[in-house]
């Protein structure tokens, strides 16, 4: 694997930095990993490509003109190459590389953790990216992110994006596990512990002879491919406070409880002190008002880590669709969002026929002429739907809910192709 650390350049640290960037690279090395960096020669960055070198790694540095110089540039970089700009070495880096580890550091590191962050929120980057906050050097950043969470600047698919470890082998682990295919690099002992590592997943994602030959995968949305909630959680709290609820705030928890269940059943629980009447005509103006929120967001940030990869490559295999007790329109804005319309060859939902969501997955089943579907979601309501419907059920553990007697679990989105 060829590794991408952001880190330190300068000398003036505690020597705990030196130590941890040294550390780190001998490490890189041992694993059998090419150390991708920006050749400086000094700090964090120096220490880390000692360590490399110290122990017979491999180093591609991406030196900008502004730092190319003999006496910047670490003497044991085995290639180097150049970019005109700070911002073209970023790039570089980012093609380069197979995985993104963030070592501590300054405005440099931050500058480049958050570019890699925001390529991959936009799905433009489909790599690996951890931290580690080693001496809880990170926290405040992390503190700070989550506040941007609460306060509705950042996703909470953004949030998943980010990995913290404080120790150097669990972040490598963390890496290697994000990247199947770097197996071959490893050491030995390495390879024998990851082939391990897989048997047992292998082992807890058993496939059922049904799924395996599956004639198509219908999916839920929310919970399953994106989290909304932030969103449309403002959208709803200003449309109830404009329509009789003054008071009234609508927070992410309160949907992600709800999410999944029929609009009139979610009128029902969250406004249960205004008439039916009054309920499902502010739920109306909830809806205008989340649709309109949901088309002015940039990109597709809230979707959960590999979503689109997957169902694109999935899409290729077997046909997909969706199911959902969404709103009429809810699920053309997905796909036009992840841009994933020619991928799903078929939806159904709660909007379009006022049926549940088990009737409206049989209705799509009988539609299209399934023999062997699946349906995957993340509550039980979503487990009950299936059963109603006699479709085998795959639970996405990192949604909103649980869910008992699935036929096969995900702890991420991707692993659907494990048993599919």
């Amino acid at each position: 694997m060829k590794l991408a650390v952001y880190c330190a350049s300068s000398k003036h640290l505690d020597q705990k930095y030196f130590d941890l960037g040294y550390e780190f690279g001998t490490l890189l090395a041992k694993r059998g990993h090419t150390l991708v960096y920006g050749g400086y020669n000094e700090g964090i960055m120096g220490k880390v490509a000692e360590g490399v070198t110290a122990n017979g790694g491999e180093i591609i540095a991406v030196v900008p003109k502004i730092f190319d110089t003999e006496e910047m540039t670490y003497p044991g970089c085995g290639e180097v190459i150049h970019t005109d700009t700070m911002s073209d070495r970023k790039s570089m880096m980012e093609s380069v590389a197979d995985g993104f580890a963030v070592l501590p550091g300054g405005v440099g590191t931050y500058d480049e953790f958050f570019g890699t962050l925001c390529l991959k929120m936009l799905g433009e980057l489909d790599k690996p990216v951890a931290i580690l906050n080693a001496f809880g050097y990170y926290d405040p950043m992390r503190a700070m992110l989550e506040k941007n969470r609460e306060e509705g600047f950042l996703d909470y698919g953004a949030l998943e994006e980010i990995k913290y470890f404080t120790e150097c082998e669990a972040l490598l682990e963390e890496l290697e596990n994000g990247l199947p295919g770097s197996c071959a690099q490893m050491t030995e002992e390495t390879m024998n512990t990851k082939n391990t590592d897989t048997e047992n997943k292998s082992e807890a994602l058993k496939k059922s002879e049904t799924l395996k030959k599956t004639d198509g995968i219908l999916l839920d949305v929310d919970g399953t491919l994106w989290d909304s909630t932030g969103i449309v959680a403002k959208a709803w709290t200003c449309a109830v406070r404009e329509n009789g609820c003054p008071d009234k705030t609508v927070t992410p928890g309160m949907l992600q409880a709800l999410f999944g269940r029929t609009m009139d059943v979610i009128a029902d629980n969250l406004l249960p002190e205004l008439t039916p009447e009054h309920r499902y005509r502010i739920m109306d103006v909830c809806c205008v008002y989340e649709q309109q929120a949901l088309e002015q967001m940039e990109g597709c940030a809230i979707c959960y880590p590999g979503v689109q990869k997957t169902i694109r490559e999935l899409s290729k295999r077997v046909p997909v669709f969706i199911v959902s007790n969404c709103q009429k329109g809810y699920i053309e804005l997905f796909l036009d969002k992840t841009a994933l319309g020619a991928c799903v060859t078929d939806f159904e939902c709660f909007g379009n026929t006022g049926k549940s969501k088990g009737e409206n997955i049989r209705l799509l089943v009988n539609r299209n002429h399934l023999k062997h579907p699946v349906y995957v979601g993340d509550t039980q309501g979503d487990c009950d739907a299936a059963r109603e419907a006699g479709v085998p059920f795959i639970y996405a553990k990192y949604g909103f809910g649980t869910a008992d007697s699935a036929d096969a679990e995900i702890e991420s989105f991707p692993e659907l192709k494990m048993i599919i």
